[in-house]
């Protein structure tokens, strides 16, 4: 049984499971509904030691078994994302393992600006959607270029998102998406400051909260103002001029 806060988490966040070790959710296979968590080291359970395990009747973690050895070639894959491009382990690992993942990744590495923010992505949605679909739409090349478009702040990761939604629904070039439906991130800290100032405006409450020391609100103005913006604000952007106003 797990704390059901867990799965709002991001999923490359880790967890320490109670007396079972360390753990990260699954890349693929992961959904908030069926939550599949990947073993990264286990602790040794001394307490069972000193006292003997109740039986209690509790819903189990799902948990992925024993992983089987790499090949020559996949450690060979691992070592070049883990050591070469900087790709944490679960990513490396998830690459390495996959020659259908890891193909399209060497494509969309091509051009590429941040192998990282790339090897997630793919990690990730493009996972996804390959284990849905027997035939995707989109190509390496069109993920190419949406990753670069978060790296240069063109826009924000929770556009992005919504972009890929359209690609591998129609096949279409993010460009031609962000410019259709003008998804383009606001970066203007001109225009981010008037919506803050109306947020401010409406939130007396949780202002003067905020001011007095609950900082854990500053992602709630963060938010309001995401929001208001459908999610096109810079985020960082948007957490200097809150701090800054506040």
């Amino acid at each position: 049984m797990i704390e059901p806060a867990v799965i709002e988490e991001p999923i490359s966040q880790r967890f320490q499971f109670e007396r079972q070790g360390y753990f990260y959710a699954d890349p693929i296979d992961y959904t908030q509904a069926k939550p599949v968590f990947n073993k990264i080291v286990g602790l040794k359970d001394s307490w069972t030691k000193k006292k003997a395990p109740t039986k209690i009747q509790e819903k189990k973690v799902q948990i992925d078994g024993e992983v089987l050895a790499m090949t020559q070639t996949q450690e060979a894959l691992f070592q070049r994302y883990s050591n070469l491009l900087k790709l944490n382990f679960e990513v490396a690992n998830t690459l390495a393992r996959d020659e259908k993942l890891s193909n399209f990744y060497e494509v969309a590495l091509q051009g590429i600006a941040n192998p990282i923010a790339l090897a997630n992505m793919v990690t990730n949605e493009v996972a996804r959607e390959f284990k849905q679909e027997p035939k995707v739409l989109f190509d390496a090349t069109q993920v190419t270029e949406l990753s670069n478009m978060i790296d240069d702040k063109t826009i924000s990761n929770k556009i992005a998102k919504q972009v890929f939604e359209e690609m591998a629904k129609y096949g279409k070039n993010p460009q031609d998406i962000v410019k259709a439906k003008g998804l383009i991130q606001i970066s203007d800290p001109d225009i981010i400051a008037k919506i803050l100032d109306e947020v401010i405006a409406k939130n007396p409450n949780n202002v003067a909260k905020f001011r007095a020391g609950n900082s854990k609100l500053l992602g709630f103005f963060v938010g309001q103002v995401l929001k208001a913006t459908g999610g096109k604000a810079n985020p960082q952007v948007v957490n200097a001029l809150v701090k800054e106003q506040l």
